[in-house]
């Protein structure tokens, strides 16, 4: 009977031993063993919101940036390929994109705006959203106020000129 007791004895000072052990296997560490290549991966973006453009940088672009010293950015403007103005303004689908960034930092966007043109609503037939470009998630925008400064725009509610 005194084996069993032994035996119980050695099984507790062994269990500490081989959960580090299993520890050790399972790549929890590398004691005494020669360092393992490093596997740099890109890091992939998030998933966008089912909404966001993200092709936009392939459509069309407006020829120049627009510059807003006042606010200290500079704005590029992007429409969908399928977009054709005509005399009665930009057809129904039509997806316009506005890149924000800083003056100093023009690389570096800070947000994403998209107008659609869905010819319903009380917003001129257009819907407003803001994207944060990191994460492609939707941002609160005040989409009322977007109307407000688009409405006098001279084209269908774009000031911005893609000839």
């Amino acid at each position: 009977m005194a084996r069993a007791g032994e035996d119980a004895r050695v099984k507790r000072r062994l269990l500490p031993l081989s959960a580090l052990v299993a520890a050790l296997s399972l790549g929890c560490g590398s004691l005494g063993q020669p360092d393992a290549p490093t596997v740099r991966t890109t890091p992939r973006p998030p998933p966008a919101a089912p909404d966001f453009p993200t092709d936009y940088v392939r459509w069309t672009q407006a020829p120049e940036p627009v510059q807003d010293e006042r606010a200290g950015e500079q704005r590029r403007h992007y429409a969908s390929p399928d977009a054709r103005p005509d005399r009665g303004g930009w057809p129904t689908g039509t997806v316009l994109v506005k890149v924000h960034a800083p003056l100093d930092a023009p690389d570096v966007v800070t947000r994403v705006d998209v107008r659609r043109k869905t010819g319903e609503g009380d917003l001129g037939g257009w819907t407003y959203e803001s994207f944060d470009p990191a994460t492609r998630a939707r941002i609160a925008a005040d989409a009322e106020g977007c109307h407000l400064c688009h409405a006098a725009a001279p084209e269908d509610g774009t000031f911005t000129v893609f000839r």
